[in-house]
């Protein structure tokens, strides 16, 4: 069996919502819809027809979930009757399908809900399917109306299976005033120390300080120095959606006592797919944006401060790489917030803990 086929648990039933078949016309009967379907596809791309659109901007998704799906239709080709025939395929074999029946739309608002099935894949895997839509007239001819391919990313529920010992070798420790972070931690499986004072890990041995969201410079003046400190002396600082507040930056050129970092990158929604291309950078569930907080620049009597805020005009990550180990992190996409809505928050929260200990180049 191939190696994507492999990655299915086969605990889980990859053809959910469906009857097993049983016989020799229950298996022709799927044959035949498989292939319709395929040979539906490979006549619409020759044909160049309308294409239909998912509203959904996202990709990820948890396997053994149900993706609910919003698909717009042409207007002027969703004619009542019109059936909309879909697939899920792994490497050109089909998994699921399924076939439904539209009833008429308003012009201009054509559309419909599709509900898909996803198969459960195995802990530590992430597999990619196929999922190909179909718009079928009412007469039954064979070239489809409009069409649709795109590939779906399956993930599953735990991002740190089998990674526990790298994470208790890099000495986490959290500070969480309002405790959502360390509940969300504690859920799944992370071992890490909750830190009241952040001033007391000064002079400990250097680990990975994570900085829940909610917290603000306004009410934590003396948080700033604290933490760019501790990168320069090579702890790992990763602060999560700032809640708010100034602060001047090192390493811009601009007078300050804060130690200067090697570098300094401002980076916007990109950075995402450069730590993992497979998970979501332009849009999560449910709300589209990732982004909680972002950093903008201004200049402040010969200073240069950063400002969190809301905002749309700013940067989501500024990462300050300094001699050593040290690093520091200031991270605007909403982890911890939309933790549960989809795969790609808690598995880009893996991944930067990853990245925070691999050596610099």
């Amino acid at each position: 069996m191939a190696q994507t086929e492999d990655a299915l648990d086969p605990g889980g039933d990859a053809r959910r919502g469906e009857p097993r078949p049983r016989g020799h016309d229950a298996l022709a009967r799927r044959a035949v819809h498989t292939l319709l379907l395929t040979t539906c596809l490979a006549a619409a791309s020759a044909a160049e027809t309308a294409a239909l659109a998912l509203r959904e901007d996202w990709t990820g998704f948890f396997g053994g979930a149900e993706a609910a799906l919003h698909v717009a239709l042409p207007a002027d080709q969703a004619a009542n009757g019109s059936r909309l025939a879909w697939a899920l395929m792994v490497e050109q074999r089909a998994i699921a399908r399924g076939e439904q029946t539209l009833a008429d739309t308003a012009a201009g608002q054509a559309g419909c809900d599709l509900r898909v099935a996803l198969p459960t894949v195995k802990e530590g895997v992430v597999m990619p399917v196929t999922l190909t839509l179909a718009l079928l007239s009412p007469a039954g001819r064979e070239t489809p109306a409009a069409t649709l391919s795109r590939t779906l990313w399956l993930f599953p529920a735990d991002p740190f299976a089998g990674r526990l010992d790298a994470l208790r070798a890099q000495r986490l420790r959290v500070v969480d005033p309002e405790g959502a972070t360390r509940e969300i931690l504690r859920a799944a499986g992370v071992p890490y120390e909750a830190v009241r004072d952040p001033n007391a890990i000064d002079g400990q041995a250097p680990g990975t300080l994570i900085v829940a969201p909610g917290v603000s410079l306004a009410s934590h003046r003396g948080l700033w120095p604290l933490l760019v400190g501790l990168a320069a002396r090579g702890h790992r600082v990763l602060w999560l959606s700032p809640a708010g507040g100034a602060a001047p930056l090192p390493g811009l050129g601009a007078e300050t006592d804060l130690p200067a970092p090697m570098s300094v990158s401002f980076r916007g929604n990109d950075v995402i797919a450069d730590l993992d291309k497979r998970l979501d950078a332009t849009a999560w569930p449910p709300a589209g944006s990732p982004v909680s907080a972002r950093l903008h620049l201004k200049a402040d009597r010969g200073r240069v401060l950063g400002e969190f805020g809301s905002g749309p005009d700013g940067w989501p990550w500024v990462a300050m790489d300094f001699p050593g180990q040290g690093r520091l992190v200031l991270c605007g996409f909403a982890i911890i917030e939309r933790w549960e809505a989809g795969p790609t928050p808690r598995f880009l929260l893996a991944r930067i803990l990853d990245w925070l200990v691999e050596n610099k180049e």
